[in-house]
């Protein structure tokens, strides 16, 4: 019996490792990889140095779409753009869409109240989450017990961050608030874009496209909500060249981590992807 979990355990690694190496699956995961630690470092910079999380995401998701708008017309492929927001393809993408606006702004705002280190720590806990919501609603196996103890040893590791970090003691769970909400959306966000690109057949340029443009009235309604503009007038908050630049440069990082993401999503289970 227990040759059996051994070899099963061997196998899922070896068709795991299979895929990762597979012609796209690699490039695709090098490129996500590299633009999201990019883009992470690039939003703490600006929306520390701007105070408007909502703003800079709003400024990203705009910019992205001008970017693939004015591409596919360059490209003789404006029909692309037709095709993308037809309603079959527009429906399956709302719920999603709620939970990737919910990520961008629970994540610019704990860039913008934690430090860097903190945000990476929290999403390391994401895998054990996603792998659990793989197998229960994608029909992915549960991960065999050496995956599942070392991804416990991460959740463990989290923790002993939190119990020494000077803000836990200081201001208890609430601290890590907007940190949980970021954590918790995009778990529900990973494992709903793996159904989509698995069960709901469109092109790679859709679903970006899609998925920037209809984000940007939450975003708006976010930052309105919030009152961004205002406090950052009020304020007198400035947009210096660094800034300017850093603003532009996450934009373009960002158009990247859009398609990057989508074509990583589609080559790897969610659990994969999360990792």
């Amino acid at each position: 019996m227990e040759e059996e979990v051994t070899s099963s355990s061997r196998s899922r690694a070896l068709m795991s490792l299979k895929s990762l190496l597979s012609t796209s699956a690699l490039p695709s995961a090098l490129a996500y990889s590299a633009c999201s630690a990019t883009l992470l470092l690039l939003n703490k910079s600006a929306v520390g140095r701007l105070h408007v999380p909502s703003l800079v995401m709003l400024f990203q998701i705009t910019f992205a779409c001008l970017v693939i708008t004015f591409a596919c017309v360059m490209l003789g492929k404006a029909e692309e753009l037709g095709k993308a927001f037809m309603w079959e393809n527009v429906k399956p993408m709302l719920v999603y869409i709620g939970m990737f606006s919910l990520t961008l702004f629970s994540s610019a705002r704990a860039l913008e109240v934690s430090n860097v280190e903190t945000i990476i720590v929290f999403r390391c806990c994401c895998p054990l989450a996603v792998s659990l919501m793989d197998a229960a609603f994608l029909g992915r196996e549960l991960p065999s017990l050496k995956s599942f103890v070392a991804l416990a040893l991460i959740i463990g590791g989290a923790a002993g961050y939190v119990l020494t970090d000077h803000e836990f003691a200081a201001n208890g769970i609430s601290a890590y608030s907007w940190v949980l909400i970021y954590v918790l959306v995009i778990t529900a966000e990973m494992t709903y874009g793996k159904y989509l690109t698995r069960d709901v057949k469109m092109s790679l340029t859709s679903r970006v496209l899609l998925t920037n443009s209809l984000s940007i009235a939450p975003m708006m309604g976010f930052a309105m909500a919030d009152d961004e503009l205002g406090r950052a007038l009020a304020d007198g908050v400035s947009l210096s060249a660094l800034a300017a630049c850093t603003v532009f440069a996450s934009a373009v990082v960002g158009t990247g981590i859009s398609y990057s993401g989508w074509w990583c999503r589609s080559q790897l289970s969610a659990t994969m992807f999360s990792t």
